[in-house]
């Protein structure tokens, strides 16, 4: 739901936006919200574990940046309903200081989600056992190269992500007819870290691993 990668589809934050959701209460807040449908303060103040006066407030700077609006036809004299505005946020530039920090806020996000998947596989049914993977590959690339990946990558989750629209069941429904349930993928590119040329060259240090020397006395 927050991406820093090409993409034809999502909301486009101005800087501004942006630096307003580089918060991960927010963050996570504004993923409840597009995940499981309009809440009250209330309703997010429980599952956050906030008091009600901080999502309060939260919500009101996610209204002030555009990323929630006011559920008027749910709430009451008494409650304000809201919903998320947009179903996606995608960064385009990425090299701006708005997307650097957000960029930390997300990673943050998804450290926690991935936390609470791997506190809950063992309960999972082994159907959804044998559908679950945290994986890794690590291989030599261009820049080029690899923003092309990542965009055909990206494109074919886009997809996936409109076919299961057109099969029914709205995308914050919990609970669906058949087998299907919410599934989440992370998705992340990055040069493996610890390995910036201009850092080492400052340090002193070479840029490459120089081959063990293996030989024999």
């Amino acid at each position: 739901m927050f991406a820093i990668m090409d993409s034809t589809a999502g909301h486009v934050p101005t800087p501004d936006q942006l630096r307003g959701l580089a918060h991960p209460t927010r963050l996570k807040m504004l993923g409840l919200l597009r995940s499981d449908g309009p809440q009250t303060a209330t309703g997010l103040a429980g599952q956050l574990g906030l008091n009600t006066g901080a999502t309060s407030y939260h919500l009101r700077q996610l209204a002030s940046h555009g990323y929630v609006t006011e559920a008027t036809e749910l709430g009451t004299g008494r409650e304000r309903w809201w919903r998320a505005a947009h179903r996606t946020t995608r960064v385009e530039d990425p090299t701006t200081p708005a997307a650097g920090a957000f960029l930390q806020t997300v990673v943050i996000r998804h450290t926690q989600t991935l936390q609470e998947s791997a506190e809950e596989f063992d309960e999972l049914p082994d159907a959804w056992k044998l559908a679950s993977t945290h994986s890794d590959w690590m291989m030599r690339l261009s820049p080029e190269r690899a923003r092309e990946l990542m965009r055909q990558i990206s494109d074919l989750l886009t997809t996936a992500m409109h076919e299961a629209d057109d099969e029914g069941g709205d995308a914050t429904e919990v609970s669906a007819p058949d087998d299907r349930e919410q599934v989440m993928f992370q998705f992340h590119v990055f040069p493996r870290p610890g390995r910036i040329p201009h850092r080492a060259e400052s340090q002193g240090v070479d840029h490459e691993p120089k081959a063990p020397d293996v030989r024999g006395d």
